[in-house]
């Protein structure tokens, strides 16, 4: 008997070997293409995540700016693929986190308005800083950008030189000027996520202003960007033409080397802050630089008045003498005989005073660790009588060159601080140049300025937030000469934002002003059951041809209310309401009802107010 040989086990195993390497084929291909597409994926979205962390690290910098203190950014350094069961991943990517030397921001052709702010601010200004830059390193993604944050800007570096911006530029916005400077060292690379801390070391709470000289500001900054790319940043400033009678003030954007430099409008007025951020180990606050007043230098007091002055840093900001080892000592140098105090410290606030106590001279303090004009800043005092005589351009020497109002018409309910300045001026000569208006918050923060060459006018005011804060209003009246600038004559109101005015308003009345008719009424016509407040104003204004307008206003005052405003162009409004439409809440509460009337060149110049509860009951008419 014979065998023939079976071969199905054969069959069963070549089919198992076939299939065993079928199996590792489709594993190599999951494990080359599928597991790195993945992973890029990954890579990618963390990109674009950290890409936002950098643009969170941006916005702190720029806050700690502003105000004291420090910030926390948490910065996703690297990240984490999937968990594979049968597949293997690479080491999960990290990330490096780094400041480096950039060179320095600076201003050219710049020249500080107030003649002791002048001593050092003057011609051009430089200051070190430095770039904070993100590189993550990736096992797949291959064209991820270095993300750095320069001069207040977010830039994406790719390789080729190519450099996108992220975020809009900080430095140039109308007339105001802000330049921040980073110091210190940072140099971290991991996985994990990296808490970053700015931290202010010379906050800009308020402004400098400056005027440029020669062709115009010139304002550089490091940078990786080209210069198509700041022109487009800069798109809503540019005005290569030079326009007077427009908010745009660039020239012109040039690359030089490393650097864009941005050129503004000669002859003009700008706002300029400045400031010191610390990243990173290192950075301390920078040291006294100079000295200037607060004070008018040329000022009429009462006896038992401060006279203040203001020690400030490189970056024109109050020193905190409490981040020093020593106080900063002010000597009185000249004019013992005239204050209480033969020297004096600086308080947290970056000020030194001393107590003036009669007499006429001139009063120098000097800063003890300084040397130079810089060093020192003087004050031509005479004394005041109870009556308020300054002596003045005008013989008589019963009135100051300049008078100030402010009306109050805060929104406390929405916690809209809102202020009508209104200003005049008298026995001016042809010296005049120019009225500033310099409103802030008393701890020196929402600065703003406003300019006019008219001699008489107002402004508004609305610094966004802050009711019930204390703001400072001061008018100045400045004259030129062949050295440039003064401050010839000075006011300065403070007001609490309650929807109240001050309590030493000028009357900016004159002979040919308009005036409101006695015969005008306020009544409450507010419909208390269902919370609708409504105030009906009959008014008439004699206008002496000398009329612009009439500012209604229903102020609540305990911010339980509603608050409205309405102006009308009319002299004459028998049956006009606040509101005009809609509703306003606010029924049983107190209201402070004004009208105000505008001359033509918008000053306030009358004003009827009412205070009532708003329940629909009662009225009340001018004496």
């Amino acid at each position: 008997m014979s065998f023939r040989g079976d071969r199905r086990g054969v069959t069963v195993q070549v089919g198992a070997v076939l299939l065993l390497g079928i199996l590792v084929l489709l594993l190599a291909t999951y494990q080359t293409t599928v597991v790195p597409q993945q992973n890029e994926r990954v890579e990618f979205q963390h990109s674009q995540a950290v890409q936002e962390d950098v643009l969170n690290l941006r916005g702190a910098i720029l806050e700690t700016a502003e105000r004291p203190g420090f910030r926390t950014v948490s910065i996703q350094m690297g990240t984490q693929y999937p968990e594979r069961a049968l597949f293997v991943n690479p080491p999960p990517p990290s990330g490096t986190i780094q400041t480096s030397d950039a060179g320095q921001v600076g201003l050219e052709n710049v020249n500080a308005t107030n003649a002791e702010t002048r001593d050092y601010l003057y011609g051009a200004q430089n200051y070190t800083t430095k770039h904070v830059s993100y590189r993550a390193s990736y096992s797949v993604y291959q064209n991820a950008p270095r993300t750095a944050v320069q001069s207040g800007v977010v830039v994406n570096d790719f390789e080729r030189g190519r450099s996108v911006a992220l975020s809009e530029q900080p430095l140039v916005r109308g007339n105001e000027i802000t330049l921040v400077a980073v110091e210190g060292n940072l140099s971290q690379s991991q996985v994990q996520v990296l808490d970053v801390e700015p931290r202010s070391l010379s906050t800009s709470r308020t402004s400098t202003t400056v005027r440029s000289t020669g062709d115009g500001l010139n304002v550089t900054v490091p940078t990786t960007l080209s210069e198509d790319a700041w022109r487009s940043l800069l798109d809503d400033e540019l005005d290569p033409a030079a326009d007077p009678n427009n908010d745009r003030y660039v020239t012109s954007v040039t690359r030089t080397g490393d650097a864009v430099r941005i050129q503004l409008e000669a002859n003009r007025t700008y706002r300029l802050r400045t400031a010191l951020v610390g990243v990173g180990r290192g950075g301390e606050p920078p040291q006294p630089a100079y000295i200037t007043n607060v004070t008018e230098r040329n000022t009429s007091l009462a006896r038992g008045t401060p006279l203040v002055a203001e020690v400030r840093d490189p970056y024109n900001n109050p020193v905190d003498p409490t981040t020093y080892p020593d106080d900063v000592t002010v000597n009185v140098t000249e004019g013992r005989d005239l204050v209480a105090q033969d020297r004096t410290t600086v308080g947290e606030d970056g000020r030194a005073q001393v107590t003036y106590t009669g007499g006429e001279g001139q009063v120098t303090l000097k800063v003890e660790r300084l040397s130079g004009p810089e060093s020192e800043v003087s004050f031509n005092v005479t004394e005041r009588s109870a009556e308020g005589s300054d002596g003045g351009d005008g013989g008589t020497g019963t009135t100051s060159q300049i008078r100030l109002r402010v009306d109050d018409l805060t929104e406390l309910q929405g916690n809209k601080p809102k202020f009508v300045v209104s200003y005049d001026t008298q026995n001016v000569n042809s010296s005049f140049e120019r009225i500033e208006i310099d409103f802030q918050r008393t701890d020196g923060t929402q600065d703003q300025v406003r300019q006019s060459q008219n001699q008489r006018g107002s402004f508004v005011f609305e610094p966004g937030y802050g009711r019930n804060d204390d703001y400072s209003i001061t008018a100045r009246l400045y004259y030129s000469d062949g050295q440039g600038e003064y401050v010839r004559d000075a006011r300065t109101l403070i007001d609490t934002a309650d929807a109240q005015n001050p309590s030493r308003n000028d009357d900016l009345s004159e002979s040919d002003s308009p005036v409101l008719d006695t015969g005008s009424e306020i009544s409450d016509q507010t419909n208390a059951q269902s919370n609708k407040v409504s105030y009906r104003f009959d008014y008439t204004v004699t206008t002496n041809n000398n009329f612009q307008k009439v500012t209604l206003g229903v102020l609540n005052l305990n911010q339980n209310g509603a608050t409205e405003t309405r102006d009308i162009a009319s002299a004459d409004e028998p049956n006009a309401f606040v509101p005009d439409q809609g509703n306003m809440n606010g029924a049983d509460t107190e209201y402070r009802t004004v009208i105000l009337v505008y001359d033509s060149e918008g000053v306030v110049v009358d004003i009827f107010e009412w205070r009532d509860t708003a329940d629909g009951q009662g009225s009340d008419s001018p004496p």
